[in-house]
């Protein structure tokens, strides 16, 4: 996107540090010159915003879409052609209790 003087002059500006915290929750590793591309691309993502706070939109209602398109959803059947018996899905199980699969505990307290 480009811009002129005037729209540099009034656009936010995030800092390396905004940017940096940023990647960090995002768990992403950037480059020097990443930074300062993101910095600025940000930058006038969020200044766009701004601009569009300014949008006087007291009189239009909400929609969560505009196509008039409705879901159209199938019948819940199970096709028991396409199904394991119990005593299959149990054959390869290394360890099972009460018909359910056990597993080594991945959390702790």
């Amino acid at each position: 996107m480009l811009y002129n003087s005037e729209d540099l002059l009034n656009m936010i500006h995030l800092t390396k540090s905004d940017i940096l915290h940023l990647a960090k929750l995002s768990g992403l590793t950037l480059t020097e010159k990443e930074v300062k591309e993101l910095s600025y691309d940000l930058s006038s993502v969020i200044t766009f915003f701004e601009e569009l706070k300014e949008t006087n939109t007291k009189n239009i209602l909400p929609t969560s879409q505009t196509t008039g398109l409705e879901n159209i959803t199938r019948a819940d059947k199970i096709d028991t052609n396409q199904t394991l018996s119990l005593e299959d899905v149990m054959y390869n199980a290394n360890d099972n209790k009460n018909n359910l699969f056990k597993v080594p505990i991945i959390l702790k307290k």
